[in-house]
């Protein structure tokens, strides 16, 4: 009389149900909670065993980040969700190009001594073995793409100029980017695509934003924002008080303004719109600081790489990414950082 199997039906539909009102990163991260508290409490003895050169500690995180979202990228796609191919193919193509020429320059720069060639005793072997290196990571990158020949070509083809170019630019000995910009950058673009197809990156059911994505998304966007601006600019001591006090209430009232039709809309322009607004708030705070400040402005600008990589942890569903922000964030000194939080929002 009784169905054992309704039971697990049962539990099934409730979990379904929950999952159209909370989104899935909601409850990956509530589920992860114990990783994040032990990485938490545990961090110094984590930091000591993995992230002993303090020097190092971002360029590590930075490695990690990197290698997190190429695997991402190709990985987690839905491409029979796909509306308009042309626009999220470009976007993860250049990301993958992206992730492949900073791996590639770091893999024949600072990692030159872990190359597959050094394994190997035999000198014959030694460069067919550091040509298979790229060769297998671009036909992974082709096989994760679309099951065309176009969609394969396009991430097979991404990788493999990315390879490329990061082997020649090493070469060369051209000047490199602050890795922590170039993960924050390419962090930011893969944002831009949760919002103009989440079905493709499996980001809420079935394409249906909740409040809490939009939340997320909005909280997300000000802290990349504010990253970005406190790396472009630095604090000058201009405006007087009443101009300033002036010019961020008309900003805030557009970037308001912006964010309320961005959670009606879900539009990937007012998303873009209340981005530029958030970086001239920023700007008009950065500006005004005094230049003595700057010590200030540059512990505020680190606190918000590790932020950034916390969040988009939370956002891609990656919680390894979040329990090494937190680690981070537990062994980086941060003095008075919500009264600098405060100053930059009020």
């Amino acid at each position: 009389m009784f169905d054992p199997s309704l039971v697990v039906q049962s539990a099934a539909s409730t979990f379904n149900n929950a999952a159209l009102v909370a989104p899935n990163f909601f409850w990956t991260a509530l589920l992860a909670a114990p990783i994040f508290i032990a990485a938490w409490i545990f961090a110094p003895m984590i930091a000591e065993r993995f992230l002993s050169d303090s020097k190092k500690r971002d360029f590590n995180i930075s490695i990690l980040a990197v290698v997190s979202i190429f695997i991402w990228t190709l990985s987690h796609q839905a491409f029979g969700a796909l509306r308009d191919f042309s626009f999220i193919g470009i976007l993860c193509a250049v990301i993958l190009c992206a992730c492949a020429s900073f791996l590639s320059r770091r893999y024949y720069g600072e990692f030159k001594n872990l190359r597959v060639s050094k394994l190997i005793k035999n000198e014959k072997w030694k460069p067919r073995a550091d040509a298979a290196v790229p060769a297998v990571l671009v036909a992974i990158a082709a096989f994760a793409g679309e099951h065309t020949i176009a969609g394969m070509a396009l991430s097979g083809g991404a990788v493999a100029i990315g390879w490329l170019a990061g082997w020649m630019l090493e070469r060369r000995g051209a000047a490199t980017r602050d890795p922590k910009f170039i993960v924050a950058a390419m962090s930011f673009v893969l944002l831009f695509g949760l919002i103009m197809q989440p079905e493709f990156f499996r980001f809420g059911q079935l394409g249906n934003l909740t409040i809490i994505h939009l939340l997320a998304l909005t909280i997300a966007l000000e802290i990349f924002v504010y990253y970005f601006m406190a790396n472009i600019t630095r604090p000058r001591g201009w405006f007087k008080k009443p101009i300033y006090k002036k010019a961020r209430i008309l900003v805030g009232a557009v970037a308001l303004l912006s964010f309320l039709l961005f959670m009606i809309t879900e539009s990937s322009i007012l998303f873009g719109a209340m981005a530029i607004m958030v970086a001239i708030f920023a700007l008009l705070w950065i500006l005004h600081t005094p230049a003595s400040d700057a010590g200030v402005i540059k512990s505020f600008r680190n606190s918000m790489w590790i932020l950034s990589i916390g969040i988009f942890g939370i956002l891609a569903v990656m919680p390894v990414l979040t329990a090494a922000a937190i680690v981070m964030w537990r062994i980086t000194p941060s003095k008075n950082f919500l009264k600098i939080i405060r100053s930059a929002l009020l």
